[in-house]
């Protein structure tokens, strides 16, 4: 074999240090490319170590918490954004700042588009927007009573005019037909509608020719219906004739002689009954001046005790001239007041329903329907010819029962 020649035996170490040249060129340029393990110059390995050491401690150092401190992290971000002011119902009225941001109800912007809030200011488009979970403060339901605090106006003073029809026209002692009459209320609203009402009433009935009502009475006179008036009774009259003898006939009325006999005669007269009388009790009126039907069209209803005076007029003939044959009357004259009995105060129950119709704040129309029944005792009649021991004929009247249901209508005042 040749001999190898020094230079080819040097190739190899020359190669070698070619290929760690550009590695440490490389290294001292700075970077370190991928694939590569060699960093900066003059860092070395140890160095690198610490301080890849050191990144790991500070991000042990940051880590993040787990899973369910993150969970409560969250929940809290979102309770702090929907807890503002106006998230609940009457948070824009109640006096405290709900946010805590230093602004209270509607010094708030949150509560700008609240109801309670509108009167202080429009809100903007950018308070509309600012929290797109915001919802407005919901509008406070009305309630009645608040509605009929505000709008309460207790006093109430009105005028009806009524028809009044005999339920029971016909009694065992007596007939009427329909009459009127008028009432002037005055109401107290003490709460919610719940009042006291207090009535002045007078109303007229007659009771003449005939009432057809209630089946056929045995009166031929009036064949359709019964006799009208009221029952009365007065010892029979009679007169003594020449010879001394007692002649009592249909005529004995007429004449001033005559005296009053021992037995009593029933019989019906046309007569008329005026009732003048107050009544107080409670009343009550459908109060809901949230709703705007019932602010017009407004129910009630009512009842209480009233106390009449009742005057009973006997309308005479001139066949009963004995019973005011006295110096100050006059059975011929038509301007003669008929004797008539009083009684009172007489007490009934009274009871009534009906509407009211609010055409202003101060004004209504009323419509009511009503019902009362009055028992009038037996009373002697006034103004007869009373005089001891022949002449007294002790008229008067049998007792009677009215029971009239009353309609009408009429006004009334608010203040």
């Amino acid at each position: 074999m040749p001999p190898m020649n020094p230079a080819h035996s040097l190739l190899p170490i020359v190669l070698l240090l070619c290929l760690l040249a550009p590695q440490s060129a490389s290294a001292a340029a700075g970077p370190v490319w991928p694939g590569t393990t060699e960093v900066a110059a003059g860092v070395t390995d140890e160095d690198e170590d610490e301080d890849e050491d050191d990144w790991e401690d500070d991000e042990e150092d940051e880590e993040p918490q787990d899973d369910e401190d993150a969970g409560e992290d969250d929940a809290s971000t979102r309770a702090d954004r929907r807890n503002y002011e106006g998230d609940e119902p009457g948070e824009c009225s109640d006096g405290a700042d709900n946010d805590q941001d230093g602004a209270f109800d509607c010094d708030d912007s949150d509560c700008a588009g609240a109801p309670t809030c509108k009167d202080k200011g429009t809100p903007t488009d950018n308070d509309r927007t600012s929290r797109p979970d915001a919802a407005p403060d919901p509008a406070p339901k009305k309630s009645a009573f608040a509605a009929w605090r505000k709008q309460r106006t207790p006093l109430r003073i009105g005028l009806r005019f009524y028809g009044y029809l005999p339920n029971t026209a016909v009694t065992e002692h007596a007939a009427f037909n329909a009459g009127a009459g008028l009432t002037i209320p005055v109401t107290i609203d003490l709460f919610m509608g719940l009042g006291v009402r207090a009535s002045f009433i007078t109303l007229w009935n007659s009771g003449d020719d005939c009432v057809n009502r209630n089946g056929i009475g045995g009166d031929p006179s009036c064949p359709q219906g019964h006799v009208g008036g009221v029952d009365y009774r007065w010892r029979e009259p009679y007169l003594l004739g020449e010879d001394g003898t007692t002649q009592i006939f249909a005529g004995a009325g007429r004449n001033g002689d005559a005296l009053a006999g021992d037995q009593f005669v029933q019989h019906r007269r046309p007569t008329h009954v005026a009732q003048f009388g107050f009544s107080i009790g409670i009343n009550y009126e459908l109060t809901l001046p949230h709703i705007r039907f019932f602010q017009i069209f407004q129910p009630f209803v009512g009842g209480g005790l009233a106390l009449f005076w009742v005057h009973t007029y006997s309308d005479l003939s001139a066949d009963e001239f004995v019973l005011i044959n006295n110096a100050e009357n006059d059975t011929y004259d038509p301007n003669n007041l008929d004797p008539w009995s009083r009684q009172g105060p007489v007490p009934c129950p009274d009871l009534y329903f009906g509407f009211h119709v609010n055409l202003a704040r101060h004004f209504r129309l009323v419509v009511e329907f009503g019902a009362q029944a009055v028992d009038i005792p037996a009373a002697p009649l006034e103004k007869a010819t009373s005089i001891p021991p022949d002449r007294d004929f002790e008229a008067e009247h049998l007792p009677y029962t009215l029971v009239q249901f009353r309609m009408g209508g009429g006004f009334e005042f608010i203040f």
